[in-house]
């Protein structure tokens, strides 16, 4: 899979979860934060820290992410992904502005 066929497939994915599941609550089911929200929020992490993936047009998605990463475990979990994405991002501006 190439990939802007990873990224449509990202896309589609996130959109069925963001009609489905955030519809009318704050998480997956209701508005409390469970186990399948741990589960569903540290896959979705890996898509928002460490790639370019516009999260602006998923704006419940982004809600739900920054919301889920509010409690203090997920968040600490979390923490290291969110630095290496960081750390990825700068490279390649960095070789992005180098050629």
């Amino acid at each position: 899979m190439d990939i802007e066929a990873a990224r449509k497939a990202a896309e589609e994915t996130i959109t069925a979860f963001e009609k489905v599941f955030l519809k009318d609550q704050k998480y997956i089911a209701d508005d409390i934060l469970t186990i399948a929200d741990i589960f569903v929020v540290n896959e979705l992490t890996q898509l928002y820290f460490a790639t370019d993936l516009d999260f602006g047009q998923f704006p419940k998605i982004k809600e739900y992410i920054e919301r889920c990463l509010q409690n203090p475990v997920l968040r600490e979990v979390n923490k290291p992904l969110k630095e290496y994405g960081e750390t990825l991002k700068e490279k390649i501006a960095t070789a992005a502005g180098t050629q």
